[in-house]
């Protein structure tokens, strides 16, 4: 099968129901789902919404062989305990949890508290799931790992912006055996040089869009058109309000577009 990757969700951490109460017409969180080219699934971040977003799409708790976390948002590792505690309980094999190697240090001590006692007695991460972290340095020598039958790149994205302690969100280039690419950014303030380069080394860029008022924290649609035509022309949006997206023409605008949630994006 062809390796893809589909939006679970494409909203903010705020994401609301643009019709109170009907979950339908939620934009969900920006989750993602990556199958490589033998059937696994990654399951890029795991927000506090991933219970309704991945059943929406046809998955649950035990469909995903591996968790990737850009970063400790809720929006994007809230949901972990409730997959971790199906996955203990319900019988379900331990996924093997992803992410930079001080990251995956500080997700357990989130965790801990909420997964520590049970009644298989006093837990420990490894109870939980198996560990693959990348370690980064300043030479970036292991800022890639392989999975399956992807090659998995590393993106240092700074997502809030501190003198002596900004918050890092990790984003990731994904790579197949044919060299087919796409980036996907995670949370990241605008940073045009780093948009730029990756967009020359990839095929699609997948890049979190905020629009309507500015909160400082992501890309806002005004600062990403101010990117080269041919950077734009290769970019999909997503991690948007949807009610100020409608009121945007991004394909008018040289974007490819704002996904939709449940879209799913194919490479050879």
């Amino acid at each position: 099968m062809p390796v893809s990757i589909q939006f679970l969700g494409v909203g903010g951490a705020f994401a609301m129901p643009t019709t109170p109460g009907d979950l339908s017409t939620a934009p969900m969180q920006s989750n993602m789902v990556i199958t490589s080219e033998s059937g696994k699934r990654m399951l890029f971040d795991c927000g506090g919404d991933i219970r309704f977003s991945a059943q929406m799409c046809g998955y649950g708790p035990n469909s995903f062989d591996a968790v990737y976390i850009s970063h400790e948002h809720a929006d994007h590792a809230g949901g972990l305990e409730w997959l971790l505690l199906n996955r203990l309980f319900g019988g379900g094999l331990k996924p093997v949890l992803i992410a930079e190697a001080k990251l995956i240090q500080n997700l357990w001590k989130v965790l801990r508290p909420g997964l520590r006692v049970t009644t298989k007695g006093l837990m420990r991460s490894g109870h939980y799931y198996d560990e693959r972290w990348f370690s980064l340095n300043e030479f970036k020598e292991d800022d890639r790992m392989a999975w399956e039958d992807l090659t998995l790149f590393l993106v240092e994205n700074v997502h809030v912006r501190h003198r002596t302690r900004p918050m890092i969100s990790y984003g990731m280039i994904v790579e197949t055996k044919r060299r087919s690419s796409f980036y996907v950014s995670a949370d990241t303030v605008f940073e045009r040089e780093t948009i730029i380069d990756i967009a020359e080394n990839t095929d699609i860029v997948f890049h979190d869009c905020e629009v309507g008022y500015k909160t400082g924290v992501h890309a806002h649609y005004d600062e990403l058109l101010t990117l080269p035509d041919d950077v734009r022309a290769r970019m999909w949006l997503y991690h948007y309000n949807p009610v100020e997206a409608a009121k945007k023409d991004a394909v008018a605008d040289g974007f490819l577009g704002f996904v939709a949630r449940g879209q799913t994006f194919t490479f050879d």
